[in-house]
This record gives structure tokens, C-alpha cells and sequence, in this order.
């Protein structure tokens, strides 16, 4: 398997040391027991190459969906990409607080040197900003984890075949492709599996209230194979919702161009807000969005 650089299109050795290791990834100081997250993976990993192989053979039941929902959720929910996502909900309300304080009198003058007269003065020109450490909404996904994998599991499943030799799925580092729908709050999650395997997870309301026995009553799935168009628009996907490297089973003649064309997006978390009488109500949602990576410091295409 090879990585290739959304910044730069250049192409690296697919190995934990150059992509996959973050220092004390599984370490949350958030939590009452800071390595949690690896009883978590324990709980999935060693699951999902059984889970795979069963669904590439035609086979799905309740042990396939949780490994399938867990991989799901852990990107999800404790990836890097997933903690930045995690983090600009959390963003908003700091800030949507601090003006309300603000306005009602709650903070005294600026200190001397910061242009301005209050914090939202401070806030709108930039000199101040709040932000969130991304390791708590990490750790509030952690609560949240089997909540998910419920949640997903009693959802409704395309398990998508790949016919196409020459035309294999990509996936990345957020390898949840995006969807939009109908419904404004929903968005279909298409997953890259294998080369040539993916899952397509159609959302719905109903999927909160169910017990959380992980026997995923509500599941209902069909397998289907794909036009070669198809492929190619799921791999779209794929490479506009990865965060900053794309990887392929081999590098073919026409994956560089791919890639060059779809890279300039990535996934991130829209908030609206929407005046209310006494405060502001807050909507997030997961979108894929135009998006210019930084360049990548010594670095060059090949």
C-alpha cells in the first residue's frame, strides 16, 4: 500500500512509523481512566479482518455489524480528524457564552495593552480566541463510544462489492466519505473496507432508542456491486473527506491526476446559529467543504 500527500501529491511508505503513530494517541488525562481508549480497541480490533472476510464472502450478522460500526465509530470519534470535528461545536459555545457574559456585564474591562473596550471587542478582532483542548471531545466520545456503534448497527447497509480490478477503493486517514441527503441532519457514511469492499450506512432517527444489546434488531442491509462510475464517485468522496494523505493498494497511472482533482476538500464540522429569544441555539452537522491544505515544508510532488 502506498500514501500520497493531499498537500503535495507526494507519495510515502504506508507504515505505522510515517503516518498512523501519534504520541500518546490512546492517553486521555480527560478521562478517569486515561487509557481507556485502548480497552476500547481491544474490544473491536481483533474482530474486523474476520468481519471483513465474512462480508466479502456474503455473510453479515450481529458479530460483522459491531466490528464494521466500531471501526466506524473509533474513526469517528477518536482519530485525530475526528477530535478536530469534535472540538469547533465546543468552539462555538465558548464563544456564544462568553458574548452572552459579556453582554450582561459578567467580565470587568480588558487588561491594558489589548485594544478594545470588552471581550466581544477582543473576540471580533481577533486578539483574543477561544478554543478547546481536542482531547476533551475526545474524551466525551469515549462515553459515547458503544452508544454509536449502536446507533450505526441499527441503521440501514449497502455492502458494496468492487468488480473492478483496475479501479480499486482508496481509503485515508478519515476514511468516512460523506454523503449529503435530504435531510439536512443526516448524512450517508460510505466506508472503504478493502480494495474492493466498502459499506454504505444510511442513518436514521430511530437507532438511539434501541437497547444496547449489540443484537441490532433494526439492521437491515443488501449487497450490491457497482458500475464503474460508481466507484469512481465513491473514491471522490474518499479523497475530498480524507484530512491530509490518501492511500492505494499500488500507485496506477491515473491515481495521481485522482487525487490532483478531488483533494482540495476535507471534512468539517458547519455550526449554524440561530437567534433565540433569550440566547442562540447551536446546530452542527459533517460536511465535506472546499478546502486548501497547508504546504507541507520540504517537501515536493512525486
Amino acid at each position: 500500500m502506498v500514501g500520497i500527500q493531499k498537500a503535495t501529491l507526494q507519495a510515502f511508505p504506508c507504515n505505522s512509523q510515517s503516518q498512523c503513530r501519534v504520541m500518546d494517541g490512546s492517553t486521555n488525562e480527560f478521562l478517569s481512566e486515561p487509557r481507556a481508549i485502548e480497552e476500547l480497541l481491544k474490544d473491536v480490533e481483533p474482530r474486523y479482518g474476520s468481519a471483513i472476510a465474512n462480508l466479502g464472502a456474503g455473510s453479515i450478522g450481529a458479530f460483522e455489524i459491531f466490528a464494521v460500526s466500531g471501526f466506524v465509530a473509533m474513526v469517528f470519534l477518536l482519530s485525530p480528524t475526528g477530535r478536530r470535528l469534535g472540538s469547533a461545536p465546543m468552539d462555538a459555545i465558548g464563544n456564544v457564552t462568553a458574548r452572552m457574559l459579556d453582554a450582561h456585564g459578567k467580565f470587568g474591562p480588558p487588561p491594558p495593552g489589548l485594544e478594545g473596550t470588552s471581550l466581544t471587542d477582543l473576540l471580533d478582532s481577533g486578539q483574543v480566541e477561544i478554543s478547546t483542548d481536542d482531547r476533551y471531545p475526545q474524551a466525551i466520545g469515549v462515553t459515547a463510544f458503544h452508544d454509536l456503534i449502536n446507533s450505526l448497527g441499527n441503521c440501514n447497509w449497502e455492502i458494496l462489492a468492487n468488480r473492478h480490478a483496475d479501479s480499486p477503493f482508496f481509503t485515508s486517514d478519515f476514511p468516512i466519505a460523506l454523503e449529503t441527503t435530504a435531510d439536512l441532519q443526516l448524512t450517508n457514511k460510505v466506508v472503504p473496507l478493502s480494495p474492493n469492499l466498502a459499506v454504505r450506512i444510511w442513518p436514521t432517527l430511530g437507532g438511539h432508542d434501541v437497547p444496547q444489546d449489540f443484537s441490532f434488531p433494526r439492521a437491515r442491509w443488501r449487497f450490491r456491486s457497482l458500475s464503474r462510475s460508481e466507484v469512481r464517485h465513491i473514491n471522490s468522496l474518499i479523497v475530498q473527506a480524507a484530512d491530509t494523505a490518501v492511500y492505494c493498494q499500488q500507485r496506477l497511472a491515473w491515481t495521481d491526476g485522482f487525487i490532483e482533482r478531488h483533494r482540495h476538500h476535507r471534512v468539517d464540522a458547519i455550526v449554524q446559529k440561530f437567534p433565540t429569544g433569550n440566547g442562540v441555539l447551536l446546530m452542527s452537522a459533517h460536511r465535506i467543504v472546499s478546502y486548501q491544505h497547508p504546504p507541507v515544508a520540504g517537501s515536493r510532488s512525486g
